[in-house]
């Protein structure tokens, strides 16, 4: 699996970061939708439906990373002195802001970390000081201070943190934050955790909110939903606390977590992404594979039911769709493939699917408008009920609710289907976070999919520096004439506003691409007797017919072409309008007869063939060096590196993922063709426990043996399990033997005892037979 810059969702709360540390001119954010807490930080209450830039209010000269609560706003980046500060604005009712007591704030405000006079000491709750501290110093954290709120006598427990609390102590400077998320009403932030020296010469990982519990752990990443949390460490662990009444912490059980708590049925899965919704939580392992867990009544889960869940459990729809990304909706979960495609499911009550129907999903189901309409999606960002996709080309496409205009669409009517935002054409939209109600984007080429559509480079403005050849903000218009030949040097290319690029040839030159240079030169096209037409052919006065061809008049077309109807048919090898130009590889061998050769005498190469770099730019050229021939891509021109990979212009295969060998054709074991096989698939490859050599086979790391390097270290574990199930079965066998030994014993009793009774009746009725005999004898006699 190709995997892709990672994006990180939370349901309400949604961000996307890359990190970068170099001082940058400043690059552009944009807000739109409701605005009645000031979360648009345009310093006033006026809602926009269509993009607003904040320019001078957000004071960073790099943003790359966005949150959005509720009803507030979260932005992260650089000055030209400081890295990895926080801007918060909006609604501050229980310090989400982390700006002390103030309610709301209309523009962006640099939240400021405070030095703690003491080891331990906390910028909050007294009640959260741990036990070494000093009560008397905890005191003057008390109700008085106007860092935190006070929500009665009788509550001080339940005091709302009005700033960061804070473990940097002395003078050291505030922490580098390189990651930022938002819930309904609280804001969580990521430091880049070196390592500082506390007071006692031991060390720990410093993080602004300091969780004791975690504070050894190295984590890249978190995602909020609406009251709970899950991080990610560089372990590939997961670890959850908040809310738990609908299991969407994946601990096993329903009660809350008031400190982080591992969710060890994660264990021994290398996880790569998480993401939160409202009331449920997805993680993504780097086999591909997308678990799921909490509440399920909108068929959020995508297990095929509505039923929650305590526990992470595997979506098997997704077992084989090589997923490499995720995100959350308020009640929606959405899934991007290694191929660009986008899954959805969940409540689709205002189309946040991207389906018609306004039914729930209990399995993921591709939203086919995206895929009809050729887009490689490789960003998802969810918002509440809205949904935002960028494709690898920079379209930004938007859906779902937009009751306040925070689609971005200039209107404000809910859409079913993935809509382009045409204000974002060609704007570098990297980053976007959706509330409930509003919406901030970031632009900036730096973590497109595909920066500057392949063919620029991305300078540290964030702006697109254009390859010769190709024009437009993200470079995708390519000017007639080709790469390094725009217009055939002879013309400017224009890009409209709407519509494809064109040339607009200087005088003397015509076609498409400026490629034909008029009969007579440029300099006296049609020897001044005639029209040069778009065909390059002089439609020459009534007087002068017909017009001479290029070159002298005593040799036209350099000798070197036929003359016919004032145009030059040149023979082969030569080219330009006179044939004075001798072709790249030369007249011998032109282009290597793998290619068009061009007005210009440059090689445009057929499909499949490549030339070296340096030959395309003649400044690098040594005069004395031969210009080389072309080169064919391995695979052959129909099929390129086998389709597993790209041709570089030296003719040697980059391949992809899992694939080997010159030409890519090699599958390295644990991919597609062992699945196939009935065998293991993984993303790693050598079931990530070894390396895939030049011949495909695997390598593997020590303690690993198999083809697939599947067969890792003896596993007692099943042994005990088939010795300990065999050793009950015994038992229950045995116990079985005896109840019926036991039940056929009674039975004999029984048995005995009845067939003594029938004797012993049967002896009694034989007694009185005898009886009743003697006394008719005794009568008998009487009677004689």
């Amino acid at each position: 699996m190709k995997w892709k810059p990672w994006a990180k969702r939370a349901s309400i709360a949604c961000l996307s970061l890359a990190c970068f540390f170099d001082v940058v001119a400043a690059n552009d954010v944009y807000v739109v939708g409701y605005n009645d807490w000031g979360q648009l930080g345009l310093g006033d209450y006026l809602e926009r439906t269509t993009e607003t830039l904040i320019d001078s209010k957000l004071p960073l000269d790099r943003t790359y990373g966005l949150a959005a609560g509720l009803y507030h706003s979260v932005a992260l980046g650089d000055t030209s002195s400081t890295q990895g500060l926080v801007y918060t604005w909006g609604r501050n009712s229980k310090g989400q802001l982390g700006l002390g007591p103030i309610w709301t704030s209309l523009s962006p405000q640099a939240v400021q970390w405070k030095a703690c006079p003491e080891p331990n000491s906390w910028v909050c709750n007294p009640s959260l000081c741990k036990p070494v501290c000093d009560a008397s110093k905890c005191t003057s954290y008390g109700s008085a201070n106007s860092y935190w709120k006070v929500l009665g006598v009788d509550k001080a427990s339940d005091m709302q943190c009005m700033k960061p609390q804070d473990v940097v102590w002395g003078s050291a400077s505030q922490p580098q934050i390189v990651q930022t998320v938002a819930s309904v009403d609280s804001t969580f932030v990521l430091t880049k955790q070196e390592m500082l020296a506390r007071p006692d010469g031991k060390y720990f990982r410093s993080v602004p909110m300091l969780i004791n519990s975690i504070q050894d752990l190295h984590f890249l990443e978190l995602a909020a939903g609406d009251f709970h949390v899950i991080a990610l460490n560089d372990l590939g662990e997961v670890w959850s606390w908040g809310n738990n009444v609908e299991g969407q912490l994946g601990v096993g059980d329903l009660s809350q977590r008031s400190q982080p708590a591992k969710v060890v049925y994660m264990d021994g899965l290398n996880t790569v992404k998480v993401a939160a919704g409202s009331y449920h939580s997805l993680v993504l392992t780097d086999f591909g594979q997308v678990y799921s867990m909490g509440l399920n009544a909108n068929g959020q889960l995508g297990l095929g039911d509505y039923s929650s869940r305590k526990a992470p459990t595997l979506i098997k729809y997704l077992a084989t769709k090589n997923i490499s990304s995720i995100a959350c909706g308020d009640y929606a979960s959405y899934a991007i493939s290694d191929a660009g495609e986008v899954f959805a499911w969940g409540d689709n009550s205002f189309g946040q699917l991207g389906q018609s129907a306004a039914v729930t999903y209990n399995e993921p189901s591709l939203i086919p408008s995206l895929k009809n309409d050729g887009a490689n999606v490789y960003k998802v960002f969810g918002g509440q009920r809205t949904i935002f996709a960028i494709d690898e080309s920079g379209i930004v496409y938007a859906f779902g609710n937009n009751d306040y205009g925070m689609l971005g669409l200039g209107d404000k009517t809910t859409r079913k289907f993935p809509t382009k935002i045409s204000s974002f054409v060609g704007a570098n939209v990297y980053v976007i976070a959706s509330g409930a109600y509003h919406t901030i984007a970031a632009t900036g080429c730096w973590e497109q999919g595909n920066p500057c559509s392949g063919h620029g480079t991305c300078n540290s403005n964030g702006v697109c520096i254009c390859d010769t050849g190709y024009r437009g903000s993200v470079c995708s218009d390519q000017c007639p004439g080709g790469v390094g030949n725009a217009c055939s040097l002879h013309g400017d290319c224009i890009i409209p506003g709407t519509g494809s690029s064109y040339c607009l040839c200087f005088s003397g030159y015509t076609g498409s691409a400026c490629e034909i240079e008029c009969p007579g030169g440029a300099l006296n096209p049609c020897s001044g007797n005639g029209e040069c037409l778009p065909t390059g052919v002089c439609e020459c006065n009534s007087a002068h017919h017909p017009c001479r061809c290029p070159g002298a008049m005593s040799s036209p077309c350099s000798d070197l072409g036929l003359c016919v109807n004032g145009a030059c048919s040149c023979y082969t090898g030569f080219t330009g309008l006179n044939c004075s130009t001798e072709c790249e590889g030369g007249a011998s061998n032109p282009c290597s007869y793998n290619g068009e050769c061009l007005l210009d005498g440059s090689c445009r190469c057929y499909t499949g063939f490549r030339r070296p770099d340096w030959c395309r730019v003649p400044d690098l050229v040594p005069p004395h060096d031969p210009l080389p021939s072309s080169c064919e891509c391995p695979g052959g021109h129909d099929n390129i590196c086998y389709g597993h990979g790209t041709c570089t212009q030296d003719c040697v295969c980059s391949c992809r993922v899992g694939y080997r060998g010159a030409n890519c054709s090699l599958q390295c074991a644990g991919g597609l063709l062992a699945y196939l096989e009935g065998e293991l698939v993984t993303v790693k490859v050598c079931s990530g426990h070894g390396e895939c050599d030049e011949q495909g086979a695997c390598l593997c790391y020590g303690g690993w043996s198999g083809k697939i390097c599947d067969n890792g270290p003896y596993d007692w574990l099943p042994v005990i399990l088939i010795s300990s199930s065999s050793f009950l079965v015994c038992c229950c066998c045995i116990c079985v033997g005896i109840c019926i030994r036991r039940r056929q014993k009674k039975f004999s009793n029984r048995e005995r005892k009845r067939q003594a009774r029938r004797k012993l009746r049967g002896k009694k009725k034989h007694k009185s037979g005898d009886r009743k005999k003697d006394r008719s004898r005794k009568k008998s006699k009487i009677n004689k």
